[in-house]
C-alpha cells in the first residue's frame, strides 16, 4: 500500500473561453476574449489573446481599439456552470479523494492510486486530461507534487508544456530563488508585500528564514507556508470546505495613484479572484451566493474610505456583483486624492442547496 501522499491540481485551461469554443469548434486556435460587466471589460482570455496582449480586466473599449483581431463573446454563466459540473464528475469518477478549489480547478490526492490504475503518478495525470478532454470537451493542466503549495507551482510548469501535465518532486535551490513570492499560493498580492519589507522576495528566502522569525511574523501560517514550499503535506484536502464568513481580495498599489481606470481594473481584479473563492463550493448540489458587497480605498496618508451595498438578487458571478462595485466606486472616488490601496469584501452568503453535505 503506498504511504505517502501525491496532491495533484487538475486546472482548466482558459475555462471560459474553453467553454464558449467547445460549443463553437471553429473558435479554437483563435485569439477569444470572453467579457463581463455587460461586456465592459475582460474576464478571461484564449492562449492566442494573451500571446497577442490582451490584459486581464482590460476595458473592452481599449481593447477592441488595440486589438481588433480578437475574437470578444458575451459571458454565459450557465453555461460555465455546466460544463464545471462535467468536469468535476468527471473527476470524481476516477479520484476518491478530492477538493474542488473553484469553479475550473480541484485538488487531487493521488495516493494508492499507482496500484489500482497500474499507472505511475505523471501517467494518472495524462489519463485524467485524456479522459476529461474525451467526456466534457474542456483542456485541462495538471501539476503533480508532494503539497497543494508545490502542485500549484507545478501546475503553472504544466501550462507551458506541450504535455500539460508536469510533475515535480521538489524544488531546488535555484528554482525557489527565481519562484516570486505573489506566485506561491497561499501568499500572492495581499502577503508578499509585508514579507518584501523584511527584504523577502523570493521562495527561497522564505524557507531559509527560521521557524521562530516566521511564527512571530506571519504565525502559524507562516510556518505551514515554509513546510508547504518544502514539499510537506500541510494544508490537506478537505472535500467539504468550510462556509466563510467573509471573503476581502485587497491589494496595496506598486506606486500610489489617483488613475482613475487603474484603480477600477485593480478592483476587478479583486472581484475575479473574489469570485472565484466564493465559488469554492461548486459542487454539483451545492451553490453559494453572497447577498452583500463592500468596496474599499485607501489613501497614501492611511485615510481609509468604504461602502457596501445589498444586491437584488444573491450571486457569485463577477458580471452582477461590477456593475454594483462600479456604481459605489463612483461615488466615493475622488480624482483629486492619491490612493495607496483598494479592496472588495463579500458577506453575507446564501447556500441554495446543500444535498452533498448531507450525503456526505
Amino acid at each position: 500500500m503506498e504511504s505517502t501522499d501525491i496532491i495533484a491540481v487538475a486546472d482548466c485551461d482558459s475555462f471560459f473561453v474553453s467553454c464558449e469554443q467547445n460549443e463553437r469548434p471553429e473558435l479554437w486556435g483563435k485569439p477569444v476574449c470572453v467579457m463581463g460587466n455587460n461586456d465592459r471589460c475582460i474576464v478571461a482570455r484564449s492562449a492566442e489573446a494573451k500571446k497577442a496582449g490582451v490584459r486581464m480586466g482590460m476595458p473592452y473599449f481599449m481593447a477592441i481599439k488595440e486589438f481588433p483581431n480578437v475574437i470578444y463573446l458575451s459571458g454565459h454563466m450557465d453555461l460555465y456552470k455546466r460544463k464545471s459540473k462535467e468536469v468535476m464528475g468527471t473527476l470524481r469518477n476516477y479520484i476518491p479523494e478530492m477538493e474542488q478549489y473553484s469553479i475550473d480547478e480541484a485538488f487531487l490526492n493521488f495516493k494508492g492510486l499507482r496500484k489500482l490504475y497500474q499507472k505511475d503518478y505523471y501517467e494518472i495525470g495524462q489519463f485524467l486530461r485524456t479522459e476529461i478532454k474525451e467526456k466534457t470537451g474542456i483542456p485541462v493542466s495538471i501539476g503533480i507534487s508532494t503539497s497543494k503549495t508545490l502542485a500549484k507551482i507545478a501546475s503553472y510548469q504544466a501550462k507551458k508544456s506541450q504535455e500539460r501535465v508536469y510533475m515535480l518532486c521538489a524544488l531546488s535551490h535555484t528554482e525557489l530563488a527565481k519562484t516570486k513570492l505573489e506566485d506561491v499560493w497561499g501568499i500572492g498580492r495581499r502577503l508578499a508585500p509585508k514579507l518584501n519589507q523584511y527584504g523577502i522576495t523570493n521562495a527561497l528566502e522564505l524557507v531559509e528564514t527560521s521557524d521562530e522569525w516566521l511564527i512571530k511574523k506571519l504565525g502559524k501560517r507562516g510556518l505551514e507556508l515554509k513546510q508547504e514550499l518544502l514539499g510537506n503535506y500541510v494544508y490537506k484536502i478537505n472535500p467539504n470546505p468550510s462556509l466563510p464568513k467573509s471573503i476581502q481580495k485587497t491589494s496595496t498599489f506598486p506606486d500610489f495613484t489617483s488613475d482613475k481606470n487603474y484603480i477600477k481594473n485593480a478592483l476587478h481584479h479583486h472581484i475575479h479572484s473574489a469570485c472565484k473563492k466564493l465559488r469554492i463550493t461548486e459542487y454539483p448540489d451545492v451553490t453559494l451566493q453572497c447577498s452583500t458587497v463592500e468596496i474599499i480605498l485607501k489613501t497614501k496618508d492611511f485615510l481609509y474610505f468604504s461602502q457596501k451595498t445589498d444586491l437584488k438578487f444573491p450571486t457569485n458571478w463577477e458580471l452582477d456583483i461590477i456593475d454594483a462595485i462600479d456604481k459605489m466606486f463612483e461615488e466615493i472616488y475622488n480624482p483629486e486624492i492619491i490612493y495607496r490601496a483598494s479592496g472588495i469584501v463579500l458577506k453575507r452568503f446564501k447556500i441554495t442547496a446543500f444535498t452533498v453535505f448531507l450525503r456526505r
